[in-house]
């Protein structure tokens, strides 16, 4: 039904339908809520189906299946890096915005924004042993939890741009994760593993299968 839905329709309705009334799971059989409802949405995409936007399941499951129907226009069902995150992933983005200029300076705490003239003008930061440093820039990405963004939004900020005060109104939750690091190759399967019955909505996958000319087992010593 999604898939044949338009793009008014997504927005207009799916968007403010939830994935358990858009699967009618009301009344449904316990096998079909596990496989077809709540397996979709939270072992995939960490999302209780109760309250999830059937739109952005919908949309994340097409795309899913279109992936492992092999369509070329979509990418791959189950990708992931190949090679350890810091390594595939933040060192290189690190070493290019370094060469392109920026500098990067942590273990600092952003307590408030200052406006000026309707924009964010300076940024008061918070350093080690609680010393204070003015930052002032052309521009301000607030790249922060939208919970912690919050209390970053007082009055002057909300004055700028109302629309900034639905932050608050968002509905946050938590998920986990756990690594093991073990000595031999366990490679359960080529991706990764859903296990639906489980209370946690548990996913699993060995990921050192894929990190090509890394030695796993030497980091481990």
């Amino acid at each position: 039904m999604y898939a044949t839905s338009g793009d008014a329709r997504r927005a207009g309705q799916w968007e403010k339908t939830s994935w358990w009334d858009f699967c009618e799971a009301d009344g449904a059989s316990e096998g079909y809520r596990r496989l077809c409802v709540i397996g979709p949405s939270r072992s995939l995409v960490s999302a209780k189906a109760e309250v999830a936007g059937a739109e952005s399941i919908a949309r994340t499951q097409t795309d899913f299946w279109y992936g492992l129907l092999g369509r070329k226009s979509r990418a791959a069902a189950d990708r992931i890096l190949n090679a350890p995150t810091n390594e595939a992933w933040i060192d290189p983005w690190v070493r290019h915005l370094t060469s392109l200029g920026v500098r990067f300076v942590l273990d600092r705490r952003v307590r408030r924004l200052e406006v000026t003239r309707g924009s964010v003008s300076a940024a008061l930061v918070e350093g080690p042993g609680g010393s204070t440093e003015r930052v002032e820039a052309d521009w301000f990405v607030c790249a922060v939890p939208a919970e912690k963004a919050v209390s970053l939004l007082d009055g002057e900020i909300l004055a700028a741009d109302p629309a900034l005060a639905g932050v608050a109104h968002l509905r946050t939750d938590w998920m986990t994760g756990l690594q093991f690091f073990l000595r031999e190759p366990t490679p359960i399967a080529r991706g990764h593993v859903i296990y639906l019955d489980s209370p946690w909505a548990l996913t699993s996958v060995s990921q050192a299968q894929f990190w090509k000319g890394v030695d796993f087992a030497a980091n481990l010593r």
